[in-house]
């Protein structure tokens, strides 16, 4: 089923339809939520507050096939705001850099693991496009918008995301375990 008519069905009040589209999108918010805020509790925080607007807001959703972006547009002012507020804290160093929890036996697969490794390494600018471009399939124009960048910017540092991804991992390929 397709996320507008998933939509339409929790418009009319279905809750399962509702819960469907949490399902389908759960993973990925959280993931974006984590790599922008680095810290599990903030994320989960910011990640509920988001379905919460969503459920409050999802008729004023415009174009309802692009729910996937609208969420992440929730979820990015959300995680802004939040940083703002907590601007004049300090961060724990060791939570930027903390790898997304997808489940036990991804946990465990060693590819991932380095993989999380190199992205919390990239800049943020990198990280955040490529999680867009990639978990979230938005177009360059898309994340020019979510980040207040431009398209160019948006390509480019989707390329040199990528770019960085690819020799690091090369590196990891050459070297011995």
């Amino acid at each position: 089923m397709h996320d507008s008519e998933l939509v339409a069905r929790a418009l009319a009040g279905e809750r399962e339809a509702f819960h469907a589209l949490l399902e389908r999108h759960s993973a990925a918010l959280l993931a974006t939520l984590l790599a922008t805020l680095g810290n599990r509790e903030d994320a989960r925080e910011v990640f509920q507050d988001t379905w919460l607007r969503a459920h409050q807001h999802l008729g004023r959703l415009r174009e309802p096939a692009r729910v996937r972006a609208w969420l992440v547009t929730i979820a990015l002012n959300l995680a802004r705001a939040r940083r703002r507020r907590h601007a004049a804290q300090e961060l724990d160093p060791e939570a930027a850099g903390a790898p997304v929890e997808v489940g036990q036996d991804l946990e465990r697969d060693e590819e991932l693991v380095a993989l999380r490794r190199h992205m919390s390494a990239l800049p943020a600018r990198q990280r955040q496009v490529l999680d867009l471009r990639v978990n979230h399939e938005l177009g360059h124009a898309e994340i020019a918008a979510q980040l207040g960048i431009t398209e160019e910017a948006s390509r480019a540092s989707f390329y040199q995301g990528l770019k960085r991804l690819r020799e690091a991992l090369a590196r990891r390929a050459r070297s011995p375990r």
